[in-house]
């Protein structure tokens, strides 16, 4: 299970935060994984999460909360990139080696620039067709 965390100023207004990073839980091994691309600045609200979501997950004991090593973003502005690519890769991991481990070589401010673009280009296709404006709302 991963979720995004929200490093966020004011508790009141929680999507108007700061800096994103990645959670992750790991059911066979009760741990909790974090992977922060500006050094762990968001680990304390991680670790919250983690807190809050334990009694819930069902292990019967407390979980480890790990500070995973992370690609580090070279702006202010590119931590929901890096967060997408890292579910993405981990997810990628998972899937062909049964084990979610972080190609940390892969993920490199040119991958994350190359990534943006590739999203871009996918909401500028999506907006052209009838995919996105077809919901009707009733």
């Amino acid at each position: 299970m991963g979720l995004p965390a929200l490093l966020t100023t004011t508790p009141t207004r929680l999507l108007e935060g700061s800096h994103w990073s990645l959670l992750v839980y790991h059911h066979h091994s009760n741990r909790f994984s974090h992977y922060d691309s500006q050094n762990g600045s968001n680990s304390l609200h991680a670790c919250r999460i983690a807190s809050t979501l334990e009694p819930f997950l069902g292990a019967g004991r407390k979980a480890v909360f790990v500070e995973e090593p992370c690609p580090s973003q070279q702006n202010s502005y590119d931590c929901g990139m890096y967060v997408i690519c890292i579910a993405e890769a981990l997810c990628e991991k998972a899937r062909v080696e049964g084990f979610p481990c972080l190609p940390l070589q892969i993920i490199t401010p040119a991958y994350i620039t190359q990534k943006r673009a590739e999203f871009f280009r996918l909401v500028q296709s999506l907006a052209q067709t009838d995919h996105c404006c077809s919901l009707s709302y009733h």
